[in-house]
């Protein structure tokens, strides 16, 4: 199928939805070419044995994810409850996009593993997805246990966007 975009902006938009697996039809429906994503992060999150939050960029990314993960829960919805569920170590997987949660959060309580779903596109959001802003930022009280980070799309853009033609590129 072709895609048209009639500026730069909305190119740039189009090409952050490729980079993520889908892109969105005119009438706003997400079509998918690749679920290889949620298939490591499902595996990734049985791997942790703790909480984890997951970052996502898109409305359709969060509809996989809350399908996937009928017991998340998302920061967006109702950020106190989420923020104290998190630190109480009521939640196992908190959905959130990052900038919903870049600053005024402490989740440093709830636990320590953070996957990113989707590449940063945003100078000033590259902390949210290394932890610095929402898990680990502020120094704790006692020994803690570090930070990690897990990138489900290191390098997965790449390597789909090799298959395509190359009048594609």
């Amino acid at each position: 199928a072709d895609i048209e975009a009639p500026n730069e902006g909305v190119k740039t938009g189009k090409l952050q939805q490729i980079a993520n697996g889908f892109v969105y039809d005119e009438d706003g429906v997400a079509k998918w070419y690749g679920f290889e994503k949620f298939t490591w992060i499902k595996h990734a999150v049985g791997y942790i044995h703790g909480s984890v939050i997951i970052v996502y960029q898109f409305l359709a990314e969060l509809a996989v994810l809350k399908e996937m993960f009928p017991e998340a829960l998302v920061l967006a919805d109702d950020p106190a409850r989420a923020q104290e569920a998190w630190n109480a170590g009521r939640c196992k997987i908190l959905l959130l996009h990052p900038r919903s949660a870049g600053h005024g959060l402490n989740l440093q309580d709830g636990g320590c593993e953070m996957i990113a779903l989707s590449p940063c596109w945003s100078l000033p959001l590259p902390a949210v997805f290394d932890g610095g802003e929402l898990i680990g930022s502020w120094p704790p009280d006692g020994p803690r246990p570090s930070t990690r980070s897990w990138p489900a799309a290191s390098g997965w853009p790449q390597r789909r966007l090799r298959r395509l033609p190359s009048d594609h590129r």
